[in-house]
């Protein structure tokens, strides 16, 4: 959200003038009002309120003054209550609309707060920071297309709004458009070379784009212009968790724990470099404390199942997903907790969450593939080859589902698994080789399946589906990783 308060400066010494005459007292109370810091406006927009000098729209420039004094101290409803009456006083005045609409946008009331954006266009359609800000809630709204008409119209209004470049910089990231975004985060930083937010924005875009050094500078940037910026110091984290730097990582997801201590974003990230440190212990004190104030939170009990799960904990697993799925019934939480099902030997519910997952989701072969595990491990009848009419046997899995159905042999999936892409083939011949695997313990070749869970384990990424498995699978069986 970006601010109109000092731009009721001119307006309110236009509507002035003219009524009164020059004192050094009105002079110190105006200024105050329309320049001090948030407490000294409080002060001077109550003295001028109360002063008597000014009735009906001629006041409404110290009611918006004020109403933004308390928005910048977060004071949201004195805020919209001083707004409300200089909307009022004053039913065409742009920048209170505009101002009450930072308000119900600060409450978290996005519609309240579109509407006010909407009516400051309305009364004024040249009010670039209207429509910056209008564009920057839908953002919030996730519609980056209307957000950017938005911010495109703000610019060429006022090509030098670095908040609306930033804002658009951040709807470009939002489309998923990392490289349309960086520019704009460029131009606000050439335009305002301290502009925090901007070196943010491109700190985020270069990590998402892959480049961690460039991100790392970017956020460093960052924390040396505003050394209490909690975001720098989480996104530079995430950076170096990228870089597997899981210390600087946890270091940085400290100090931004210290400066804003409920950002769920650092409290997560760092509970998950512990664990990807191997710190297992930590991370589920982390997200345990998370979890402590932000009880719905699904992710921290999904991750923390998944921690439990690791450890062999089962029942600990099941209930944290449990409470995950209690609030969202994403397919990942619903197939990890059939997985612990199956692993506790509850096969009857671990079908039931199966085949709830291959109902919820029929087009995914994986999901129809672990229904086939769990009903061949109970004797239930096959439903495989209905559920092939639903897939799309061009594209990877469907040599796995061959392969169940009698038409491939492991050697033949394994090399359907080879690709250029060293990434892809990794993940492809990790997934290959955890199916086989289980159709090996289904079909009684248990050696040959241990051995495969054990190259699972330790030839693919630690955090993964597949190793999970495999170590979930050598644990029930009772054998050596």
């Amino acid at each position: 959200m970006m601010s109109l308060r000092t731009m009721c400066l001119v307006a309110c010494l236009a509507m002035t003038a003219s009524i009164l005459r020059p004192s050094p007292v009105w002079a110190d109370m105006v200024d105050d009002c329309v320049k001090g810091a948030p407490d000294v406006a409080i002060g001077g927009c109550t003295q001028a309120i109360k002063s008597g000098q000014w009735q009906g729209a001629g006041i409404a420039w110290a009611y918006i003054n004020r109403g933004n004094a308390y928005l910048n101290k977060m004071d949201l409803d004195r805020a919209v209550a001083d707004l409300n009456t200089a909307i009022k006083l004053d039913p065409k005045s742009s920048i209170a609309f505009n101002d009450r609409g930072q308000a119900y946008e600060a409450k978290g009331d996005l519609d309240r707060a579109l509407a006010d954006y909407d009516a400051a266009i309305r009364a004024n359609p040249k009010n670039d920071i209207a429509l910056a800000n209008r564009g920057h809630l839908y953002i919030a709204k996730r519609d980056p297309a209307k957000a950017i008409a938005d911010l495109d119209a703000a610019i060429r209004i006022n090509p030098k709004s670095t908040f609306a470049y930033i804002a658009r910089g951040n709807a470009y990231m939002a489309k998923g458009d990392r490289q349309r975004a960086i520019p704009e985060f460029d131009t606000a930083i050439r335009i305002a070379p301290n502009a925090v937010r901007a070196y943010i924005g491109r700190c985020t875009a270069h990590m998402q784009l892959g480049d961690e050094d460039k991100a790392i500078a970017d956020c460093g940037t960052a924390i040396k212009l505003d050394p209490d910026n909690a975001e720098a110091y989480y996104r530079r984290g995430d950076a170096y968790s990228f870089q597997k730097e899981y210390d600087k990582a946890i270091a940085d997801f400290g100090v931004a724990i210290r400066l804003q201590p409920k950002f769920i974003g650092p409290w997560f990230d760092r509970a998950n470099a512990f664990y990807f440190k191997g710190e297992v212990d930590r991370a589920i004190e982390g997200y345990t404390g998370l979890l402590a104030f932000a009880p719905k939170f699904h992710a921290a009990y999904a991750a923390r199942g998944a921690v439990h799960l690791y450890k062999g904990a089962l029942d600990l697993a099941l209930a944290d997903y449990d409470s995950a799925l209690a609030q969202s019934s994403r397919d990942e939480y619903l197939w990890f907790r059939a997985f612990v099902r199956r692993l506790k030997g509850e096969p009857a519910r671990a079908i039931a969450d199966f085949n709830r997952l291959a109902e919820q989701s029929p087009a995914d072969a994986r999901w129809a593939l672990w229904l086939e595990i769990a009903g061949r491990e109970a004797g239930v009848r096959s439903r495989l080859a209905e559920a092939v009419a639903r897939l799309d046997m061009t594209v990877w899995p469907a040599p796995v589902v061959r392969l169940f159905l009698g038409q491939l042999t492991p050697d033949a999936v394994l090399a359907a698994a080879e690709d250029k892409d060293a990434e892809l083939k990794q993940y492809q011949m990790c997934e290959a080789r955890t199916f086989i695997g289980e159709l090996d313990l289904i079909e009684g070749r248990k050696n040959a399946a241990f051995d495969g869970f054990r190259v699972v384990a330790k030839e693919c990424s630690y955090a993964s589906f597949e190793v999970t498995v495999a170590q979930g699978e050598l644990r029930r069986a009772g054998v050596a990783p």
